[in-house]
């Protein structure tokens, strides 16, 4: 559900039109295209599925490609801002251990 709000903040962002369930389909579709093997953190994959998804929504190949960079861009900020904290907190946990 947080990752369908993710994709809904970030169509808004760019002015499109789309309902909150038509995002949820379109992600979900998505996310299971970007599983398969193929490419790098599904690179390719992802933009791909999104320009065809969308086409029938109207929306232009540029705010197609535009919504799955930034997707991929916001996915990778939260992982490392999660990541730092958990190593944040791991350091200064272990940091006592020394004194």
């Amino acid at each position: 559900m947080f990752g369908v709000l993710i994709y809904y903040v970030l169509a808004a962002s760019l002015k499109l039109e789309l309902s909150f369930v038509t995002i949820g389909w379109i992600r979900s579709a998505v996310v299971l295209a970007t599983m398969f093997p193929v490419s790098f953190s599904g690179l390719g994959i992802r933009e791909g599925v999104l320009l065809v998804l969308l086409k029938p929504f109207e929306v232009s190949e540029k705010e197609a490609l535009a919504l799955s960079f930034l997707v991929f861009c916001t996915t990778l900020l939260l992982i490392g801002i999660i990541g730092g904290i958990l190593e944040g907190k791991r350091f200064l946990v272990n940091r006592t251990d020394y004194i």
